[in-house]
């Protein structure tokens, strides 16, 4: 925004009912005559059906061909696929799932790094979830999980956490102007006008809000991309300076901790498990009878990476189900001559997300084995990538994972706080889940 009246301006704009709208529409198209739908992907007819307009299918094609024949200026080929993309983020805005949304080149080639272990920023997967703020619903950028080793990892940040300035700028929803709304039609509706000048006062100050605010997605690439420069970011728990880098991390790890065996898996990609069968060969040979499994804040992954673990522990049973629109799948765990047969206790928590879920819900459908730590997040949405030309793309929710037990969410049955991936765990808690957990397989 670039001045005060131009937000007032947007403000009355959005106080009009779609309705009124609407008819003026129809009533300026009507005294024209000129009514527009299009036939096929690359013809405009002309209807005296004025519905034809908002039933047509390609809407978006009869515009730009209106554009075409009759805009006074000239419109070039990147002007058009700029328009093509702010229609695409509003498409999948009006959804109203955040894990719907265009994504630019940039962000595929993270998003395809992170199934690799090759990561960058500061370290945490962040979501947009959607929250009630004096009875308007606004969105929140929140730590989704935080990948282990990177700069937020270090500095103590954890999953669940709630970011609220970066920089002394705080963080906007999509729709920054919903509060100044609700304060305009709450006058509307009892106008009076002693209070004018606090309602004046209170709209003066929402415009200074979002003139120093930067919007949440800006604020989510900022924290996503690698840079020379600190920023300053605000939680609800605490501050922190942090210079987002670039890491690789190893997809599973070997640790002892007071003589405890620990397998740290880290993120879940093709390699993930072919280095828990190293690892879990490493325990054999040393004769232990018991490790952890560490599942805190596992990052990415597929569901075939998930059973490619699963495989060494619980083979031959299943991971869960995919449900989508046109079917429901089994998800079969590979056979292995060979599992694990000692007892196992599995370190979950806030960050334990998707795949790591059905991991850990699947290997302790076993007697044997024990879930400890926080109850998870319940994120199972399938997302899936679809790409543009132009290297670009967008995700979209295509399907839901279902645990074997059917559970919202995996509660474990020691809870404890456990703190992120890779740190040691009270002892006295370990030795407690041993005692839980049945004999030996």
């Amino acid at each position: 925004m670039k001045n005060k009246t131009f937000f007032y301006c947007i403000l009355a704009l959005l106080l009009f009912s779609v309705g009124a709208c609407l008819g003026m529409f129809q009533m300026f198209l009507g005294a024209n005559k000129m009514y527009y739908t299009a036939a096929g992907d690359s013809s405009v007819i002309v209807t005296d059906n004025v519905d034809d307009v908002y039933s047509s299918r390609y809407i978006f094609t009869a515009v730009k061909m209106i554009i075409d024949k009759n805009y006074v200026e000239k419109i070039d080929a990147e002007l058009y696929n700029e328009m093509s993309v702010d229609l695409a983020k509003g498409m999948l805005r009006e959804l109203g799932d955040s894990a719907c949304r265009y994504a630019d080149k940039k962000e595929v080639e993270l998003i395809e790094k992170a199934n690799l272990g090759e990561f960058e920023g500061i370290g945490i997967k962040p979501e947009i979830r959607t929250v009630d703020v004096d009875g308007i619903r606004v969105e929140k950028l929140f730590v989704g999980s935080v990948i282990p080793q990177g700069p937020a990892y270090k500095a103590g940040i954890q999953a669940g956490d709630v970011i609220e300035l970066i920089d002394g700028q705080e963080i906007l929803p999509y729709n920054p102007l919903a509060k100044a709304e609700k304060i305009l039609k709450e006058y509307q509706l009892k106008p009076d006008r002693s209070k004018l000048k606090e309602v004046q006062a209170q709209i003066d100050k929402e415009y200074e809000r979002i003139e120093k605010g930067l919007p949440i997605l800006e604020a989510e690439r900022k924290i996503s991309y690698k840079s020379k420069d600190p920023i300053k970011i605000k939680t609800n728990i605490n501050i922190y300076t942090l210079t987002p880098s670039s890491w690789t991390l190893e997809p599973a790890k070997q640790a002892t901790f007071n003589g405890v065996p620990y397998l740290e898996v880290q993120c879940l990609t093709e390699k993930t498990g072919e280095k828990v069968g190293e690892i879990i060969s490493n325990f054999k040979a040393a004769k232990k009878d018991f490790f952890v499994l560490d599942l805190r804040d596992v990052f990415g992954g597929t569901y075939d990476s998930a059973k490619e673990v699963a495989k060494f522990f619980v083979p031959n049973t299943s991971l869960g189900t995919l449900k989508t629109k046109k079917s429901s799948v089994n998800l079969l765990i590979p056979k292995n001559d060979a599992p694990w047969r000692g007892k196992l206790i599995i370190l979950v928590n806030k960050g334990t997300n998707k795949y790591g879920e059905l991991l850990a819900n699947a290997i302790s459908q076993d007697s044997s084995s024990v879930i400890v730590g926080e109850e998870t997040l319940g994120d199972f949405k399938d997302i899936s990538i679809y790409d543009f030309d132009n290297g670009g793309g967008f995700t979209l929710t295509t399907g839901e994972y279902i645990l074997v037990n059917k559970a919202e969410k995996v509660s474990p049955q020691i809870q404890t706080e456990c703190g992120p991936n890779g740190k040691e765990i009270n002892k006295s808690v370990i030795d407690k889940a041993l005692s839980y957990v049945g004999g030996a397989k």
